[in-house]
């Protein structure tokens, strides 16, 4: 695979009933110049067969790393930094799917130089059964008054790296 810009870190674990519309929405982005990296943590289920399957159909858009047993979302993330191609680094769960200019809207500020990392207004996040969608997106449009996700999504990743990644003892939140 050739060196994008972008890396798009795709976390997943037992993401089976999502994992593929995740992916199906990546593949449809207008921003060419990206690669995306799954990070299976550990999955039980059929998750880590249907990302090979998506690897197999895309090899020079989709690459795969599977955990052994989980390490938490914070270690995979920062695995996945490890081993980006890309300049920029974009992080992803597997529940969610995203409007095919995604990526544009969230990287170019980071690649016209404008700031080193970026947030995103509105995101779709397939597994509502998740309790910390419905909660905590509640309580940050209450506080802020807007509707955007608290999580940075997108970092130079040379900025991501002197900083030490994510603090990997944090379950929930360590994106935000």
């Amino acid at each position: 695979m050739s060196r994008a810009t972008v890396t798009v870190i795709v976390t997943a674990f037992n993401e089976e009933k999502y994992i593929g519309r995740c992916l199906e929405s990546l593949l449809d982005q207008d921003f060419g110049d990206m690669e995306v990296l799954v990070i299976d943590d550990g999955s039980t289920d059929r998750t880590p067969d249907i990302i090979r399957r998506y690897v197999q159909m895309n090899p020079n858009k989709i690459r795969l790393i599977v955990f052994p047993k989980n390490l938490g979302s914070g270690n995979a993330r920062n695995i996945g930094a490890l081993n980006a191609n890309g300049e920029v680094i974009v992080f992803l769960d597997a529940d969610m799917s995203f409007p095919r200019d995604f990526i544009s809207k969230l990287v170019s500020p980071i690649l016209d130089g404008s700031c080193i990392a970026t947030c995103y207004e509105y995101e779709v996040i397939a597994n509502i059964e998740n309790p910390w969608v419905k909660v905590q997106g509640q309580k940050i449009r209450g506080f802020l008054g807007a509707d955007f996700t608290w999580a940075i999504r997108a970092i130079k990743k040379q900025i991501f790296i002197q900083n030490g990644g994510y603090d990997a003892r944090y379950g929930y939140f360590d994106d935000a």
